[in-house]
């Protein structure tokens, strides 16, 4: 603590002008003291010109004796008999000052600037240090007023910073204080907002396989299921709603698990091409129902890259679906892996429906899902590519998306070596 006040740079500068001014202060007083004496200098020669005056004017014939006298050191030795002359007059050691007659013009004079002096220089103190709390005052004034600002929910308050002080780092550090606030409550707000869609959401998605789930149950309970065809065909009905609400919900548990920070991303040297075919290994049953090709390009067999294989895996796993879904059967997906010197590239390209200009910005959003979707009922949560893009942006990577409508859709991802 000591340390940080002698090197306030507020603190010095209170303490140099605390230095000169008692500097000045003091050559002040000196310029003042030697002037007062000066003064009494003048009132003693005064004194001497009077008593010279009266006693040569009575006896002239003693002039050389009497101004030797009053010029030359007084020998303390022979003024006993002055002493004991004035003394039968009362005049004696024991008199104070102020009645001492050809001591009192003297004393007054003196009294009076010593008073005036005694006065004065408290007052300059007094002043002085009223002027410093003054200043500190005004600021801590501030600080409070900001602080009850936002207390009221006002996050837009910026105290004035000037100087390099520890008031002024007060200030900084309330400033960056509030800004973090502000942005907090904006964070907030945003969350409890997503938290809305999301109920919203997650209650629409489930309302339809429900309903249908429900219509199903009524109808065998109502007697359909004496036809076994009919009873099959609705339980596999049921199953597939089954299915897709449980996919739902547990993608819907690692999106919030993701953005909570729950579930970490543990990056360890692995072999990407492995990750990548174990991938297109997982999907290709998928694709050979539609009679879909998929092409797999890459420069080696062996690319090792910082990554995490399961959370990696899962991003390009739902991209390389979205790309069946949206793929006419006999379709082709192209992946694949460009390994550059400063950059990792993975790139799934089909030549499907493609996606519009204007659903294009939208597509990693949660939940969304294209006219062509809807109108076509494919099926789909809306949910796969908006967990993806948080995966790969966890790997401290980037997703783009190139798309023309019935061209196809290409999806670029990108990983910084360093990464």
């Amino acid at each position: 603590m000591r340390k940080t006040l002698v090197g306030d740079p507020e603190i010095n500068s209170l303490f140099i002008l605390a230095v000169c001014l008692t500097m000045g202060f003091c050559i002040l007083s000196f310029f003042y003291f030697n002037s007062m004496l000066e003064g009494i200098n003048k009132k003693y020669l005064d004194r001497n010109y009077f008593l010279v005056g009266n006693i040569v004017e009575r006896h002239p014939e003693l002039e050389g004796e009497i101004v030797s006298l009053v010029l030359n050191e007084y020998d303390i030795d022979k003024s006993s008999k002055g002493k004991e002359i004035l003394s039968k007059y009362g005049y004696t050691k024991k008199i104070k000052s102020k009645y001492n007659k050809s001591f009192n013009g003297i004393y007054k004079e003196l009294i009076k600037s010593l008073s005036f002096y005694l006065i004065l220089t408290p007052i300059i103190f007094i002043l002085f240090l009223y002027l410093i709390i003054i200043k500190i005052y005004k600021r801590l004034k501030i600080f409070s007023l900001g602080i009850e600002t936002i207390m009221n929910g006002d996050f837009e308050t910026n105290l004035p910073v000037n100087g390099e002080g520890q008031l002024s780092m007060i200030g900084f550090q309330f400033n960056q204080m509030s800004k973090r606030l502000k942005l907090t409550m904006e964070e907030l707000k945003d969350e409890r907002l997503k938290l809305k869609n999301l109920i919203s959401d997650i209650s629409h998605q489930l309302k339809t396989p429900l309903a249908s789930i429900k219509t199903f149950n009524d109808l065998l309970l109502d007697g359909v299921d004496e036809d076994k065809k009919i009873r099959r065909e609705f339980l596999y009905k049921s199953g597939e709603q089954i299915d897709k609400m449980h996919w739902l919900i547990k993608n819907l548990l690692q999106l919030s698990r993701l953005e909570s920070g729950v579930i970490k991303i543990e990056k360890k040297d692995k072999d990407l091409f492995k990750t990548v075919k174990d991938v297109i290994i997982s999907v290709k049953v998928k694709a050979e129902k539609k009679s879909q090709n998929i092409k797999f390009h890459y420069n080696s067999e062996n690319i090792i890259f910082k990554h995490d294989s399961k959370w990696l895996s899962e991003a390009l796993k739902n991209i390389i679906i979205n790309s069946i879904k949206y793929t006419t059967e006999f379709g082709e997906i192209k992946i694949t892996i460009k390994d550059t010197k400063t950059r990792m590239k993975i790139i799934v390209k089909d030549n499907g429906i493609g996606i519009s200009k204007k659903e294009l910005p939208y597509i990693f959003n949660r939940f969304f899902r294209g006219d062509f979707a809807k109108d076509n009922s494919i099926t789909g949560t809306g949910i796969g590519l908006s967990l993806s893009k948080l995966l790969i942006e966890k790997h401290q990577g980037i997703i783009d998306v190139d798309s023309k409508i019935n061209k196809g859709t290409k999806f670029i991802i990108t990983f910084p070596k360093s990464s």
